[in-house]
């Protein structure tokens, strides 16, 4: 607990992120003026501050921050660049920026995805076995099908009094690989990746 002059108590901030300390006000207004002077596209246009953040691949800001990263190299070994250093730094710290922002995306993305099928998982089983119950308990009649979803896909369960058709089944693992396709782009595979079962016959 701390006590103030005043009399006034608070709790200690030890374990409290300490944003004032961890940035730096000069920096940030340098970057601020940076991304200010990108906003202007070559038609005259001035797009949005925050236009980044609608999606730029991964792939690009890798390649930009390698070429940025040799220009500040440069820099620091006396060899002058076009741009000079302050100006590699801060194209540097964007591309780093936009990198960070990308990877959480995903991750996010794929915890959303992985939830979504793990609640799907868990009436996996009686699924099966109400909708396949004349193969259930001959495992011959199955056959490994792998990575597709291994029943109907829908966003909430809905029990069936029916078997589902071939037809609806096809149709089911198309519509969940788009699912997946958009809430995980890039970690599809890894949501995906559990055999499907289905009756051979």
């Amino acid at each position: 607990m701390r006590t103030f002059e005043s009399g006034a108590t608070r709790d200690v901030d030890l374990d409290k992120l300490d944003y004032e300390a961890f940035l730096a006000p000069s920096v940030l207004q340098a970057y601020a003026e940076y991304m200010h002077g990108k906003r202007y596209q070559t038609d005259g246009s001035l797009r949005d501050g925050d236009n980044w953040q609608k999606g730029i691949p991964k792939d690009v800001y890798m390649k930009s921050a390698w070429r940025h990263f040799f220009a500040v190299w440069q820099e620091h070994r006396g060899i002058p660049t076009k741009d000079g250093m302050k100006e590699n730094l801060l194209a540097l710290l964007f591309n780093v920026m936009g990198y960070i922002f990308e990877y959480l995306k995903s991750q996010e993305q794929l915890e959303v995805a992985t939830h979504r099928y793990g609640a799907l998982a868990e009436h996996a089983e009686e699924v099966i076995k109400e909708e396949f119950s004349d193969y259930w308990n001959d495992p011959a009649s199955w056959q490994i099908i792998a990575p597709n979803p291994f029943f109907r896909f829908s966003d909430e369960f809905v029990p069936r009094s029916t078997p589902l058709t071939a037809s609806e089944i096809e149709a089911s693992i198309e519509k969940a690989n788009a699912t997946v396709a958009r809430l995980a782009p890039v970690e599809r595979s890894a949501v995906l990746d559990i055999p499907t079962l289905r009756p051979s016959g």
